[in-house]
């Protein structure tokens, strides 16, 4: 890399400034800041997308979001996707029949590349039905850029790690409840891996994050990850004691159901 664009770099990337931290988290962020990754920042820098990237806000088997700024000041989330990481190959089950992707080379840079691309389309197609995600900003080849999601001007945590309110709680199930409805029948998408630790709890409530691999609702598999969604969000929520009847999920189920698309 042109040690002109490296220098640039240096004073806008925290990450970069850890010559004296312990070795593995040196290691972390010389897997996440090769070479090509690094001139993909250089580049949304000097597109004006983001100005500087501060420290991580988490640490995922696909990559580390890093808290950003834009030249006004204004918070990102900066998602950088590994290239290094060899779960890259259980991806292209997400998206070899996906009709938005069947183009897509089957080596690990290509597919991560559009594993970004989808999840930023992905993003658009649920924030344009009003559902809680974060909004997407911009992407190019790994790195996807979103709006900062936070609580109490930390970053949110996940739903997992928060104790809530019993009303509060139900609440959230309920916003969870309709996301998973309205997803599949206005996005036309399910989110295939929902959990509480992909929940964010915001100032403005639950938001739904990691949706890389969410499905559109014709994909042969979408009912499978459909029903899979509903059951881990119902185990949850009856585990923390809430009221798990919903009659919009049970009638998805008993949709599909009827049209033999479940068992």
């Amino acid at each position: 890399m042109e040690e002109e664009k490296y220098r640039f770099l240096e004073h806008r990337l925290e990450g970069l400034n850890i010559r004296e931290k312990d070795s593995s988290a040196r290691k972390t962020m010389d897997e996440v800041f090769d070479e090509k990754t690094l001139l993909t920042l250089y580049k949304l820098m000097t597109r004006g997308v983001i100005e500087k990237l501060e420290f991580p806000i988490s640490t995922g088997k696909e990559g580390n979001v890093f808290l950003g700024l834009d030249r006004d000041g204004g918070q990102l989330a900066v998602k950088i996707y590994r290239t290094s990481n060899a779960t890259y190959r259980s991806l292209a089950r997400y998206i070899e029949d996906d009709p938005r992707f069947r183009k897509v080379k089957r080596n690990r840079r290509a597919l991560i590349k559009e594993w970004a691309r989808k999840e930023f389309q992905n993003l658009h197609r649920y924030r344009n039905t009003s559902l809680p995600v974060p909004e997407p900003v911009a992407v190019l080849d790994n790195v996807l850029v979103m709006t900062y999601v936070s609580l109490d001007e930390s970053p949110a945590p996940q739903l997992r790690s928060i104790g809530l309110k019993a009303d509060i709680l139900q609440a959230v199930f309920d916003t969870v409840a309709d996301f998973i409805v309205r997803g599949y029948h206005e996005a036309k998408l399910v989110h295939g891996d929902l959990s509480e630790f992909n929940i964010l709890y915001s100032d403005s409530g639950p938001v739904v994050i990691d949706v890389g691999q969410a499905v559109i609702s014709s994909y042969a598999m979408a009912p499978i990850y459909l029903k899979r969604d509903i059951e881990n969000i119902r185990k949850y929520f009856l585990r923390n004691g809430a009221d798990i009847s919903n009659p919009a999920l049970d009638e998805l189920v008993s949709q599909l159901k009827t049209e033999h698309l479940l068992l």
